[in-house]
């Protein structure tokens, strides 16, 4: 036990906070120094702005269901529904293991809330979850600007515990888990994903596939709701689709495109 600051704190290794992790439901989780996060340090997507004090990202992924995946839009969504439930509890709870050895931790959820400006479009996290798990040697940037892990392919979702623990830090992969097939570039219906290796492409291409029920078609709803005689309005929210869109407003967030996911071959298991 030693004083950090006038208070009593005791040591944490690295083996103790995976293993808690993984036995809350944590399927890979790895830990980084902020000194190897290469996110950024002084605006939005800084550890320091979520907590000045910040000595280490700790980055937990929960596993996909393959079959959900492959089913309908729906089904898939629901699915990752319950796994940002699963991250935002798991994720608590690590944070509760930390600071009951004296130490501050601050859960960054996996999705929502993001913060909305101009600039941003509601597209920049408070921490990307993906550049800490790269730090964290939980995987690596694969073509499609997807993280790639050696268990699970793309098929994870993942959330980060910022704190002022110092704790022992895993290693950066060595080795690159996707093997450039370029299959997700091959499924991706809007040709999103360049075919040569080069990354995302066209990323707004991809965005408004996948969100699409999302703010594009909201803002588009009213703008149209606007000009709409007052029949036209009543007929316009007796519509399926504005049933759609209250739907997902009700839900928080709707996939319409896993494809890329889906196809990777890299830890598939079936």
């Amino acid at each position: 036990m030693t004083m950090t600051k006038g208070k009593e704190t005791m040591a944490i290794s690295g083996e103790e906070v995976k293993a808690f992790a993984r036995e809350r439901g944590a399927d890979v989780v790895g830990i980084a120094s902020v000194s190897e996060y290469h996110g950024p340090v002084d605006q939005l997507g800084s550890p320091f702005l979520v907590m000045p004090e910040a000595k280490t990202l700790i980055s937990i992924g929960v596993a996909m269901l393959l079959g959900s995946i492959r089913s309908n839009s729906r089904i898939a969504t629901m699915d990752s529904v319950k796994m940002y439930d699963e991250l935002r509890r798991i994720g608590y709870d690590v944070g509760r293991f930390v600071e009951r050895r004296g130490y501050m931790a601050a859960t960054v959820p996996p999705t929502f809330m993001m913060t909305n400006t101009i600039e941003t479009k509601g597209m920049v996290a408070d921490i990307p979850h993906k550049a800490v798990a790269v730090a964290a040697g939980v995987g690596a940037i694969g073509n499609g600007d997807l993280l790639v892990t050696p268990q699970f392919g793309p098929r994870v979702r993942l959330a980060t515990v910022v704190t002022s623990a110092p704790i022992e830090p895993d290693k950066r992969l060595d080795w690159d888990p996707c093997g450039n097939c370029h299959k997700c570039a091959a499924v991706c219906p809007v040709g999103a994903i360049s075919p040569d290796g080069k990354g995302m492409a066209k990323p707004m291409r991809c965005f408004h596939r996948t969100e699409k029920h999302g703010m594009p078609d909201l803002i588009k709803f009213i703008e149209g709701m606007l000009v709409k005689s007052n029949a036209e309005r009543i007929e316009a929210v007796r519509a399926p689709s504005f049933w759609d869109l209250y739907q997902v407003a009700g839900v928080g967030v709707f996939y319409d495109c896993l494809k890329c996911v889906e196809s990777c071959p890299v830890g598939k298991r079936s």
